[in-house]
């Protein structure tokens, strides 16, 4: 497929310079291709792609929206990118392809940047943050998308921002030094961005409520990164279980001991719990049983 991009732009290059206008040129080289005019477009940006990437589009490692994506990258920036996919061996999808561009066109692209867009999305490695009882109840609203009866504070800042036409570009995780995660947010007026620097902890609960990405570096992530494995529990209840039923979670301080206390209750049981933790605004409880729902939800689906 390489040599027919190749082709077909050499042909719409000869036209252009035959004195066609740009747009029926494209037409009349698709009619002649048996192809429309805009996929001769799509074409054209295709063949500016380095040959090693351009053969990853041949093979569908790449699709063609991401090739398109990525073709306008500058050639030092290209030859990143395929390098980085073959040490990797990762898909690229249409997020990362976006994200790649935008930040091509702004001059801003980076190697680093680059092996951190295509290199971690969707790995296996999470960092852990330690975050303050309240942030952690506003994180939780976040991810969970539970509307508290009152605007948090979290909540006021971001309605403040787009109320002036501020939006949040993304979340950036800058630095780890003596225990402590410093970060940055990139803020855009459509004229103007700014950099403010904040909280690790508020910055991923305001990037949570407007669904920015969060960056970090790979030094980071191979200093702080652990690979979470799941804990099974056994489904067979026994007297030590019907005691534990008898607890409240504030009364268990074990992690494992809470999953399995979670796990004895009946699925009604939890989403009673739920919304009363709701109702009384402690969001900390709430995502635990919204977490447990959907655990055994994800479970079932995947019996089926």
């Amino acid at each position: 497929m390489g040599t027919l991009f190749r082709r077909v732009t050499m042909k719409y290059e000869a036209m252009k310079h035959q004195g066609s206008k740009g747009g029926s040129t494209l037409d009349e080289v698709g009619e002649a291709a048996g192809e429309s005019g805009k996929t001769v477009q799509r074409y054209v940006w295709l063949a500016r792609l380095s040959d090693e990437l351009l053969e990853m589009v041949d093979k569908k490692k790449i699709g063609i929206a991401q090739g398109v994506d990525i073709s306008f990258l500058t050639e030092e920036a290209q030859q990143w990118v395929s390098v980085i996919l073959e040490e990797t061996g990762a898909a690229m999808n249409a997020s990362q392809s976006a994200k790649l561009k935008e930040y091509g066109k702004s001059g801003e692209l980076t190697l680093p940047m680059v092996r951190l867009i295509l290199a971690e999305e969707n790995g296996a490695r999470r960092v852990p943050i330690i975050v303050g009882t309240s942030e952690a109840q506003s994180i939780a609203i976040a991810l969970e998308h539970i509307t508290p009866p009152r605007p948090l504070t979290h909540d006021l800042f971001m309605t403040f921002a787009q109320a002036f036409g501020i939006q949040l570009r993304e979340v950036f995780i800058y630095k780890f030094e003596d225990g402590v995660f410093y970060s940055e947010l990139l803020f855009d007026d459509g004229i103007t961005q700014v950099r403010l620097d904040s909280r690790t902890s508020d910055a991923i609960a305001i990037a949570l409520r407007v669904k920015c990405d969060i960056y970090t570096t790979e030094h980071i992530v191979s200093e702080c990164g652990v690979v979470l494995e799941e804990s099974s529990m056994p489904d067979e209840m026994d007297d030590n279980d019907y005691a534990l039923l008898d607890k409240e979670p504030e009364d268990i301080e074990d992690e494992a001991e809470l999953k399995k206390w979670l796990s004895l209750l009946d699925e009604e049981e939890l989403s009673e719990r739920m919304e009363e933790a709701v109702a009384d605004e402690n969001y900390e409880y709430a995502k635990m049983y919204k977490d447990e729902i959907r655990r055994r939800e994800e479970e079932e689906g995947s019996a089926k």
